[in-house]
């Protein structure tokens, strides 16, 4: 059985939560060059402005309203989450002035 993708949380590492099965991820850093080379061609300016227009319209009002607004989830993916334990792990390890 395979376990559910898992979340963790940004501000609290050892609190984290199932994604859910109607969510959806994506990179956000997306490359543009590789070694010095266009991978493919740069969106425009309209294009990015769009892009961001269509993805506000799809939070909930209650996400976009400015007066108590819905907590909107963010997290970190499990690989990335491991590196920053580990990196705080040795941060805590290492004598003062070390790092």
């Amino acid at each position: 059985m395979q376990r559910p993708a898992m979340l963790h949380d940004i501000d609290d590492p050892l609190r984290s939560a199932p994604v859910g099965a109607a969510d959806r991820d994506e990179d956000l850093l997306v490359p543009v060059l590789r070694a010095g080379a266009p991978v493919g061609p740069a969106p425009t300016l309209a294009m990015s402005r769009a892009l961001a227009g269509r993805e506000l319209a799809g939070l909930s009002a209650r996400t976009r309203r400015f007066l108590n607004p819905q907590p909107y989830p963010v997290g970190l993916d499990p690989r990335l989450h491991a590196m920053k334990m580990a990196l705080i792990a040795r941060a805590r390890a290492a004598p003062s002035g070390d790092l």
